[in-house]
């Protein structure tokens, strides 16, 4: 299956599930009345994971987003929040979205047709490690060749993903912060 976000198409196997969650009618019509209730883009289960995944393709546009890769919100205009903060915000408000569309399955058809992820996130493989949430902060650009604290990419990213961990603790989940040149082939494709 394919999904186009931002620029780019995530190509998955034909054994996973996939959504463009922020596209879906519960979220739309019901759970984004919510202030800042907010959710990432892509879903994504099999019988291995389910993969939460953010997109951020901010090729050409990195001036005016680096200082979203400071993490906490340390350079962030008053009321904005840096990828880090953003990320572990939109987890935590699609983890919610998803237990109310399954808590209204019955009286909601569009809640229904989250039903199948939400039924994914909740398997007793996960508390046990047989299956893995994987936390994915797709991050395009190329940041850390000017500014003031010039840091590399690779260092952004990292410190990216420490505090998207951090935030997340409380979640048995793994993050990782890629881009088109570093994301793992075994999950999805990117083009």
């Amino acid at each position: 299956m394919e999904i186009k976000e931002s620029d780019l198409t995530f190509t998955f196997d034909d054994k996973t599930n996939v959504i463009k969650f922020d596209d879906t009618n519960f979220y739309r019509k019901s759970f984004n009345k919510l202030p800042g209730g907010k959710g990432v883009d892509i879903i994504a289960d099999n019988a291995d994971c389910l993969q939460l995944i953010e997109i951020k393709n901010c090729i050409g546009h990195e001036a005016e987003n680096v200082w979203r890769t400071s993490t906490n919100n340390g350079r962030a205009p008053k009321g904005e929040d840096s990828f880090d903060n953003e990320v572990a915000k939109k987890v935590a408000a699609t983890i919610a979205c998803l237990y109310g569309a399954w808590s209204r399955q019955n009286s909601s058809e569009s809640a229904q047709k989250l039903n199948s992820i939400w039924t994914g996130a909740c398997q007793t493989k996960i508390p046990s490690e047989k299956k893995r949430i994987f936390i994915v902060l797709f991050l395009e650009g190329y940041f850390g060749t000017s500014g003031p604290e010039s840091r590399s990419k690779k260092t952004i990213m990292k410190q990216l993903q420490d505090s998207i961990e951090s935030k997340l603790s409380w979640l048995n989940c793994r993050v990782s912060v890629v881009d088109s040149t570093t994301y793992s082939k075994k999950l999805f494709d990117v083009k």
